[in-house]
């Protein structure tokens, strides 16, 4: 039954992939709508929320921190590691993180530059990733720190009282 639905193992796991990253993202996106004009909360929480998830769920933190050699051809994976060639969507998945953390931003704060917010939630999210590889601090202070370098990055000002 299952191969009729899926075709192959490559089909089963593509759709165990996709349907991980789409609940992550709507999981996002509901975080980030709980802070209205809070850009250092809605930061925070995301973060905490990608640290707390990628725990819960060994493929979503493998989809984010899947290992890709620069020598191979943008987003494919070094399958000699490990890790399974339908996990190239973790490419598009930072991507799209990215570009749901940035579509916030511009909806609460249209007066940053559009160039600025893309760079700055790029690094933001290629920066909670790093610690999903590599922790340094648990949840709650990861997610302060990154949301402090966006904050400065983007000239924007920390509520009075933090939301997390």
């Amino acid at each position: 039954m299952l191969y009729k639905e899926f075709g192959d193992k490559q089909g089963l796991g593509e759709a165990l992939v996709l349907h991980e990253a789409e609940r992550f993202l709507a999981g996002i996106k509901e975080v980030l709508a709980g802070f209205p004009t809070d850009a250092a909360g809605g930061i925070q929480a995301s973060v905490h929320f990608t640290l707390a998830e990628s725990e819960k769920s060994p493929l979503l933190r493998a989809v984010l921190v899947s290992y890709r050699d620069p020598t191979l051809n943008p987003g494919a994976v070094d399958t000699r590691k490990g890790m399974l060639p339908l996990i190239t969507t973790s490419g598009r998945l930072l991507d799209v993180a990215s570009e749901t953390l940035g579509a916030w931003l511009h909806q609460q704060f249209p007066q940053l530059d559009e160039t600025d917010v893309q760079n700055a939630t790029d690094a933001l999210v290629r920066l909670t990733v790093s610690h999903l590889a590599l922790p340094g601090a648990d949840a709650k202070a990861t997610g302060q720190q990154v949301s402090e370098v966006a904050l400065r990055y983007l000239g924007l000002q920390r509520s009075e009282a933090p939301s997390l």
